[in-house]
């Protein structure tokens, strides 16, 4: 039995802009595609639901496309193989209340520019190979609910007073290289919800 091909996310991002231009949801999770993430992702201003994520990409981040989706409230590359690290403008997404980076091959420090994501209530980027320490602003995050950053090489110490914040009800943050002080932190709450 012939197995499906997959396809390029950048001829599948074409005949959508080219069928709807003002569509707002783009939704193309589980779509086999391959390839890399085309340089045409820009200004989609219109868009406010981004899923590329349980496909095959295997590109790097865009520099700029934190900066093309300004008015996205829900941000899901997760599932890939992205490479290379998390570009800063992805603080850019003033809207965002849903950020999935997971499971991927996402490389460098988490960019302290999250900490402008004043809405985001899911912040997920485990499974990644992130580095150094967690920037402290992200302890300025009051609507978190649930915040994901196991299964990568982090260091140091959890920002502070970021186990505290009113509204979380999920801090999954083992399987890193925190400092023994957050041991017992790291298994408040191990489990990260599952997808709607």
């Amino acid at each position: 039995r012939d197995q499906p091909r997959s396809r390029g996310l950048g001829d599948v991002y074409k005949r959508q802009l080219e069928a709807c231009v003002n569509y707002t949801k783009m939704d193309l999770r589980d779509q086999q595609l391959s390839g890399t993430i085309p340089a045409t992702l820009t200004q989609l201003t219109w868009v406010t639901y981004f899923d590329i994520g349980g496909n095959a990409l295997t590109s790097t981040i865009p520099a700029s496309l934190g900066l093309a989706l300004p008015n996205v409230t829900f941000f899901d590359i997760a599932q890939n193989q992205l490479t290379g690290s998390l570009p800063p403008s992805i603080g850019s997404l003033a809207a965002v209340m849903t950020l999935r980076v997971s499971q991927n091959k996402v490389t460098g420090t988490v960019p302290s520019s999250l900490a402008s994501l004043r809405l985001v209530k899911d912040f997920s980027v485990g499974y990644n190979q992130f580095t150094g320490t967690l920037p402290r602003s992200l302890a300025s995050l009051q609507n978190i609910e649930n915040f994901n950053v196991c299964n990568n090489s982090l260091t140091g110490q959890l920002p502070p007073r970021l186990d505290s914040l009113d509204h979380l009800v999920g801090l999954t943050v083992s399987n890193n290289r925190f400092n023994s002080t957050l041991s017992a932190l790291s298994l408040i709450h191990i489990s990260e919800p599952t997808r709607p």
